[in-house]
């Protein structure tokens, strides 16, 4: 087994490349305070006159001394020193001990209102002829700029232009995965083997020579090669890559009987490639990608070991298959672009043939095996997979896009208020088959099967979910399900279609601490139910190769509609006593077309009680 994996951050290598639209943080702690020096903005935006917290420090004072560095004074109506430029403020230091109010006017840009308090009971309680005065301060709106002054606004850059057009639609991606899996196996029988196969690997050291009476060689255990007793040989030539494997045939083992046996080998190698990939589209919304293709491969050798351990081959055979995701858009009335079907398939047969001069159903029939063949399934993969990006033989190879989407954090629109939780998924699926064999004596590999299956699985699909709703929890979800499967059996030369889309129901509920009088006792218990609804309707229809444009409709072979209903309930007493019941219905019945099945109807029911004694 050969893995290997890949894992790449384009956001990260976008960033790193672009550099981030988010703005750098903003200064915390000490570096945001004010240095000692400068003046603190005043309170409507611009620079005025700072409150000690209503402490006189007018120059010369002896709290000038105290005031801490970078500080400004206070400014009292009617000092000298007050600002009369528009725009700057003035605070009334409210403790000031002077015994008639200013008489000085503010300024009406200021906007100061002084109330004047008549001499009242002073600090240590007693009437005195000190005046108070009370300051309320109205912010004043920043002064407008001058007319005729037009704002500037920023110019677009290179780099917005380089972020938008290729960092957005390339990099911002969540961890993009590829892996690869190899999987190789080898079933050989009459094997020399007085000793194991860990005698050859381990015995003497890698440097020691093999033997075969030992067993398997190296190179068969580490999976290089496929004949067990054989032998890797390397070797070093002129041209490049200046070295060239080959490997020396070894023998089985001699019959202990002196008679000639006949084994089969067999060998098989799986191959995977996979590509996913995800991104955020926004709040809540996610959408998937992913691309995979696999092929197998299997050969079975039969050989013939006369009594010496001699084998020949007599006969051989290969089979495999190759599958890929497969995009396949189906023929809609207002899209004409990429269209795909069982028409464009009818199309490319008879375009295909004509060009080989079989313009008739008799000719086409006449045609060479391996040619009709060849040209079927060319007709079967080009006619149903849209966009064909390449037609050359890589085209069988490159896997197509699946994807998936889902939106969660719906409940935030009105529409879905009722529920606590609410998503949606939708995805589509498809995958292309193509299985081809080459049986003992035949000199041609023809491919015997061919399919494809695609559909949006789920096309629709709502989920939905309450924390408390009848003193419990309760989750549903509904779906509805299309999935079309088209087969193509070169043994009988029909390509059949099935149809089926699914709707279904699910719902779960359950409560912790259900009361229910029991023999004059409540029991305080858990209690949960499951309901489950689900129709399927399928449809059979096949056609032949020659008559795909004459009978677009097909020919009906049948179909059915089955319904499945089906209630459960679970009541926990306590951890002994345990109680479960159930009822299933299920009714199918037959297409009116085709082969015609009764109708069948299934009903099950069930009653469970689970006590425990210790």
């Amino acid at each position: 087994v050969i893995n290997m994996g890949i894992e790449l951050n384009l956001r990260e290598l976008g960033l790193g490349i672009f550099g981030s639209d988010q703005p750098p943080p903003a200064a915390r702690g000490r570096s945001a305070r004010q240095k000692p020096g400068e003046t603190s903005p005043s309170m409507n935006g611009v620079d005025g006159v700072y409150s000690g917290g209503g402490v006189s420090q007018l120059p010369g004072s002896p709290l000038e001394e105290l005031r801490p560095a970078g500080r400004p004074r206070v400014t009292r109506v009617g000092d000298a020193n007050m600002p009369t430029t528009p725009g700057q403020s003035a605070f009334l230091d409210t403790l000031s001990k002077k015994m008639n109010p200013p008489q000085q006017t503010p300024q009406p840009k200021q906007q100061v209102d002084t109330n004047y308090h008549i001499p009242g009971v002073g600090t240590e309680g007693e009437r005195g002829d000190m005046g108070m005065s009370d300051t309320v301060l109205t912010p004043i709106a920043p002064p407008e700029p001058p007319k005729g002054i037009v704002e500037e606004v920023p110019s677009t850059l290179v780099s917005d232009i380089l972020k938008a057009v290729i960092q957005k639609p390339f990099f911002d991606w969540n961890s993009t995965r590829f892996n690869f899996i190899q999987t190789n196996s080898s079933l050989n029988g009459a094997l020399q083997g007085r000793g194991s196969g860990i005698t050859n690997f381990w015995a003497g050291g890698i440097t020691h020579p093999e033997f075969d009476d030992n067993g398997p060689s190296r190179a068969y255990q580490l999976g290089l090669i496929t004949d067990p007793h054989g032998r890797l040989l390397i070797k070093f030539v002129p041209k490049f890559p200046f070295v060239a494997f080959d490997v020396r045939h070894g023998n089985r083992a001699p019959s202990p009987s002196g008679t000639s046996i006949n084994i089969t080998d067999v060998f098989m190698q799986k191959n995977t490639f996979e590509l996913a990939t995800s991104r955020p589209l926004w709040a809540g919304a996610q959408i998937s990608f992913n691309w995979k293709t696999e092929f197998t491969y299997s050969e079975h050798n039969n050989l013939f070991i006369d009594k010496f351990g001699i084998d020949s081959l007599t006969s051989q055979s290969r089979m495999g298959d190759v599958s890929r995701t497969f995009l396949s858009i189906p023929p809609l009335p207002f899209l004409n672009i990429a269209q795909s079907g069982i028409q464009n398939v009818g199309k490319k047969w008879e375009e295909k043939t004509a060009a080989i001069g079989a313009t008739t159903p008799q000719q086409r029939d006449a045609l060479a095996p391996e040619v009709r063949n060849r040209l079927q399934v060319e007709s079967f993969l080009e006619g149903f997979e849209s966009l064909p990006l390449f037609t050359s033989k890589l085209r069988e190879y490159l896997p197509r896009l699946n994807y998936s989407f889902s939106w969660s954090g719906m409940e935030k629109f009105p529409l879905f208020s009722f529920a606590d939780r609410v998503s949606f998924r939708h995805g589509y699926t498809g995958n292309y088959k193509r299985v081809f064999r080459l049986d003992p004596g035949d000199s041609v590999q023809l491919t015997t099967i061919q399919t494809v299956a695609y559909g949006f699985r789920p096309l629709i699909a709502m989920d939905f979910g309450w924390d408390k709703i009848w003193g419990g929890k309760m989750s549903a979800s509904l779906n509805y399900d299309t999935q079309t499967e088209w087969g193509a059996d070169y043994a009988s030369n029909r390509i059949t279609k099935r149809l089926s889309t699914t709707f279904g129901i699910n719902a779960n509920y359950s409560r912790e601490g259900l009361k229910l009088p029991f023999i004059n006792v409540t029991l305080k218990n858990n209690f949960g139910m499951t309901f489950l609804f689900s129709q399927t309707v399928s449809s059979d229809i096949f056609f032949q190769f020659n008559t795909i444009t004459t009978n677009p409709a097909g020919t009906g072979n049948g179909g059915i509609t089955k319904t499945t209903l089906e209630p459960r309930f679970s009541y926990d007493v306590n951890q002994q006593l345990t109680i479960e019941g159930f009822y299933r219905y299920e009714r199918t019945i037959p297409a009116a077309t085709g082969v015609l099945i009764p109708p069948t109807r299934l009903i099950m029911a069930g009653f469970d009680i689970r006590l425990k004694i210790f």
